[in-house]
């Protein structure tokens, strides 16, 4: 205490006024940091004193203090600090109370008081006191062994908002503090005292950073960490009593370096700043607002409880139309809205559920609808800001994962229990198209991504982990690719080569150097986008595409070996906008298409023992 004061006699205030620096690293681009003319730490003292010092001179870290005066007596429990003077206290028997300090005194709260109890049962934090804290925009995340969890007060409203104390990530259990500063910046600190720097944005619920390290891990600290936001940064050192500055590029990860300023903190039981005091111009992505889709793409669903449900973008309204298979034959409704696309669904058996993901075109947030019983859900956002039509994926626990893209670059989100985590980017490329996936034999997705370079990268995704490249397909294709099992053990990528359909098989770690034909094309030659492809209940592969013979089957005999082109409808003038191959509850094989005047055809056939049997298909228009 008296080391603290006797270093403040030797500062003298700063004039009011802003303070700039550039805040740059040995490497990547300049951000500006821009700080108060003090910043104020609180700290809470072992005798219950609480006091508060001016930083001033919190850009560059000289050791230069502008005051300090005590603000409270007789506080105990866990003390934090929010935006703009507010701070939090945990009481000894659990009790969440929200503070504010206005420089001149305490605000008065709802009811008369200097505090609001918004909370009970915190008591945890009382012992994991490193494991609490709160950002500039006013969130308080909570670290629970393997758990993030995020919250935010309603004050106008005396309430918390909706959504307050879902899980925001796992994985968590790595680190044994965290620390909020600019808007959904946090540090977390891991057991070798290196600190991993995340953003997340609210608004859209993106990871901006995840996980990034410092490559030198030049600042470490055992003791308590505080940010007055800006990327500013202070330690206190246990052993030694300091209090340490320095601040970080988020660019290229690096740390200024640490100076020394202050003495005599060892001793406090929280050291805490207001988390506005200083702020950085950290870059934000902006969503592009994106037309619906360019036609009736079909896609299908097939809830348990419920019909065959196609379904499809109207390009005229952005709504999407529900074909669905009833007892007196095919009805039809609408869900409502401006959406970029529907992808195919997947089934919860055990509820009797198909969930389908679109994006909703005006602001980008992928919404998921379920249908049961043939009614529509209320639609479930996950937001995103996401500007194509997004790939859904179901894990044998259950979960999802969607996948989507926007502003050219690739995003995946993942549902755990109690919430989701952010979406998270991955790929180097820029990707202008919709990505394709498939959920392989060993439960992890395989995606296809078509860069602007034409080359198509493959990805492979287990559940929790990130995204990691695992090669890419042959060149030579352009356009779609549609990935499908092979028949065996294995998976196999289909692509458009000039007018020939083509294939590689492949598996969970890459595929194959060359394609090769589908089928002999004499006189099949393959003029449409789209195609669909799925394994049948016999193990054969059925692959479907149109063209100048109209629409086309073919069906494999074993892994990689595949039949000539069949002919199963005449051409139609219609242009065709999407085809999808499933099997059907009933376990036939279906082939449905639709088109750009709104049209749907639907074609079916009951699948032999033998893969060499030819299909019978029968069928027509749906509408």
């Amino acid at each position: 205490m008296s080391t603290k004061l006797r270093s403040l006699c030797l500062a003298t205030a700063l004039s009011a006024g802003m303070i700039t620096t550039l805040a740059t690293g040995s490497a990547g681009a300049a951000e500006s940091t821009t700080c108060k003319p003090t910043v104020r730490i609180f700290t809470m003292q072992a005798d219950g004193d609480l006091w508060v010092y001016e930083h001033s001179d919190p850009v560059n870290g000289g050791f230069s203090w502008a005051g300090a005066k005590q603000v409270g007596w007789g506080w105990g429990g866990k003390t934090f600090a929010g935006a703009d003077g507010r701070l939090y206290n945990i009481t000894d028997s659990g009790e969440l109370r929200r503070l504010r300090y206005n420089n001149g005194g305490w605000d008065t709260m709802p009811g008369g008081g200097q505090y609001e109890t918004i909370g009970w049962g915190w008591q945890r934090y009382l012992t994991e006191r490193n494991k609490i804290t709160a950002d500039a925009d006013g969130s308080i995340y909570t670290l629970e062994g393997d758990q993030l969890r995020w919250w935010l007060y309603d004050e106008p409203g005396r309430r918390w908002a909706y959504g307050s104390g879902q899980v925001v990530d796992t994985g968590w259990s790595r680190f044994n503090s965290i620390t909020g500063g600019a808007p959904g910046t946090l540090q977390a600190r891991d057991s070798a005292n290196a600190l991993h720097r995340f953003r997340f944005q609210r608004s859209t619920d993106r990871a901006l950073v995840y996980d990034g390290v410092d490559p030198s891990n030049d600042w470490r600290s055992s003791g308590q960490i505080l940010t007055p936001g800006g990327d500013v940064y202070y330690a206190v050192r246990p052993d030694t009593g300091q209090l340490v500055w320095n601040r970080q590029t988020e660019s290229d990860l690096n740390w200024a370096g640490e100076k020394v300023v202050g003495y005599g903190w060892g001793t406090d039981h929280d050291v805490t700043a207001t988390t506005t005091d200083c702020s950085a111009d950290l870059p934000m992505p902006n969503y592009r607002s994106v037309a619906g889709s360019a036609g009736e793409i079909a896609s299908v669903a097939l809830p348990a409880t419920g019909g065959t449900h196609i379904l499809g973008v109207n390009a005229m309204t952005g709504a999407f139309k529900d074909q669905y298979s009833a007892e007196s034959g095919w009805a039809t409704a609408w869900v409502d809205g401006q959406y970029v696309g529907v992808s195919d669904g997947v089934a919860d058996d055990e509820v009797g559920s198909a969930t389908v993901a679109s994006v909703f075109a005006p602001t980008g947030d992928v919404l998921l609808h379920t249908v049961y019983k043939d009614q529509w859900w209320a639609p479930v956002s996950i937001k995103g800001g996401m500007e194509t039509k997004p790939s859904i994926s179901q894990r044998s626990d259950g979960t999802l994962a969607v996948y989507a893209t926007s502003g050219r670059k690739l995003f995946v989100r993942e549902q755990i229990p109690g919430g989701w985590r952010p979406w998270r980017q991955f790929g180097t490329a820029e990707y202008p198209a919709e990505l394709t996936l498939i959920t392989d034999p060993a439960n992890s997705s395989i995606i296809v991504a078509q860069t602007t370079d034409g080359t198509y990268e493959v990805f492979k995704h287990s559940q929790g982990g990130q995204p990691t490249r695992i090669g890419w397909l042959p060149s030579g294709a352009t356009g779609k690719v549609v990935l499908s099992g092979d028949g065996g053990t294995g998976l196999i990528a289909f692509a458009r080569k000039d007018n020939t359909l083509m294939f590689v098989r492949g598996n969970e770690n890459g595929f194959g150097s060359s394609w090769t034909p589908v089928a002999d094309a004499a006189g099949k030659q393959i003029t449409g986008e789209q195609f669909g492809a799925h394994v049948l209940s016999n193990g054969s592969t059925v692959i479907a595409a149109t063209g100048e013979a109209g629409l086309l089957v073919s069906v494999s005999t074993s892994p990689g070996v595949f039949q000539p082109w069949q002919t199963i409808a005449a051409p139609d003038s219609a242009t065709n906008a999407g085809i999808r191959v499933f099997p059907t509850r009933s376990g036939d094989v279906a082939v449905v298409t639709g088109f750009t005047a709104g049209s749907r055809k639907l074609y079916s056939a009951s699948v032999p023992a033998d893969p060499a049997t030819s299909l019978q298909f029968t069928g027509g228009s749906i509408n």
